[in-house]
């Protein structure tokens, strides 16, 4: 980890540990939680994250449930561990990346995709050959519809221009009479109105 220090913004430092205890068995019961703890003290600065899979598949995995995966966490978080995401492989994927959009606690979303040598898993992206699979159409379908888009507006008397947008990178052009001036400007999460000024 000191090697890739900064490099990195997440580390995935627990896999699947509710359905194997490899570790554990050899490391003794803390030894999940001393990794991340070690993680966090090596990389303070990237996003820890625990991954499962069938926590939101399958009812018949007793191992990974939603209550076993959020005990599982609790019981780390009681330790001291520092941890900021979770990964979740299922396929209810539309549900879930909406309710992850909507939801003011979460920060950002990122999807991993698998390749096989008999084909690919079902939540892959694409293909081999690139080409959208039907999770890939589900997520440029949602990326579509969350685009802030084009808006074009008139200044107030005081040249002012108000809008509301998603967070991230937004491109602006301003003009008037024959001037113009084009400009970026970045949108992040914060309790307050964000300000941004152009000059002509």
């Amino acid at each position: 980890m000191s090697k890739y220090k900064g490099e990195f913004i997440h580390w995935d430092v627990s896999n699947e540990m509710l359905h194997w205890d490899f570790y554990e068995q050899r490391l003794g019961p803390q030894a999940t939680l001393h990794f991340y703890q070690t993680a966090h003290q090596e990389d303070p600065l990237a996003t820890l994250f625990m991954n499962e899979f069938n926590v939101v598949k399958t009812c018949s995995d007793v191992k990974s449930t939603v209550d076993t995966f959020i005990e599982r966490i609790r019981d780390l978080e009681r330790g001291g561990m520092y941890m900021n995401g979770i990964e979740l492989q299922g396929v209810y994927l539309e549900q879930v990346l909406r309710e992850g959009f909507s939801h003011p606690s979460v920060n950002g979303i990122m999807l991993w995709t698998a390749l096989h040598p008999k084909g690919c898993y079902q939540m892959c992206l694409t293909g081999e050959n690139l080409k959208n699979l039907p999770a890939g159409d589900v997520v440029d379908k949602l990326l579509k519809e969350w685009e802030s888009g084009e808006m074009n507006g008139v200044t107030d008397e005081y040249g002012s221009y108000s809008f509301y947008g998603f967070l991230g990178e937004y491109k602006v052009s301003v003009g008037f009479g024959n001037k113009t001036a084009d400009s970026t400007f970045s949108l992040s999460r914060s309790d307050e109105t964000k300000h941004f000024s152009i000059h002509l």
